[in-house]
């Protein structure tokens, strides 16, 4: 079994690496597309299991939760993503697809009045907010003010959107296809 695999593996990267040849050799540019994660996590007292993970946020002046390890929600449920600006200060706005709009109005409910972690890897890991459900969130946007700079957040947002539009082509495929009225 591990021989098939680091055979495939390798075949894997030969072809990797031959496209990348080719493309340069023809003048083609092959750009990488950027990637950003963000999932949210519930915080959760630490109870000396390993469902609980330490978490630092606020780089100025760093302080400490405990979340869930298993996030509630992630990026896979998420349909667009922008940067706006509210009252002179940026945040980051995040619309998530019908089932993640839906864990989001469940976890608002669940957890009202409590903190919830978000949690991004766009090249550089970390948490970017510890907001608290203040009321329940029915149309599925989340918006937060980001531990984050303007480059960050808009790094973070170009990611979010490449990662939905994988996502929202993958569930295209997996779509069944239409069939006939009798037929089989």
């Amino acid at each position: 079994m591990i021989r098939k695999l680091g055979f495939s593996i390798n075949i894997y990267l030969a072809a990797l690496l031959a496209i990348g040849a080719a493309g340069c050799a023809g003048g083609l540019s092959l750009k990488r597309k950027e990637v950003s994660t963000l999932r949210l996590h519930q915080v959760i007292n630490p109870d000396g299991t390993e469902r609980c993970q330490k978490l630092q946020f606020l780089r100025s002046s760093p302080m400490t939760v405990w979340i869930d390890r298993s996030p509630f929600l992630n990026e896979g449920y998420v349909e667009k993503a922008a940067v706006v600006t509210n009252m002179g200060t940026y945040e980051i706005q995040v619309q998530f697809d019908h089932s993640g709009a839906l864990r989001l109005d469940s976890a608002s409910v669940a957890m009202r009045g409590q903190r919830f972690a978000v949690y991004s890897d766009f090249g550089e890991g970390r948490c970017l907010a510890v907001p608290v459900f203040t009321h329940r969130i029915t149309n599925g946007v989340l918006q937060f003010s980001a531990d984050a700079s303007l480059e960050e957040m808009l790094r973070i947002v170009r990611g979010l959107n490449n990662v939905s539009k994988y996502w929202q082509k993958q569930k295209k495929k997996l779509e069944p296809t239409p069939r006939k009225p009798g037929e089989f």
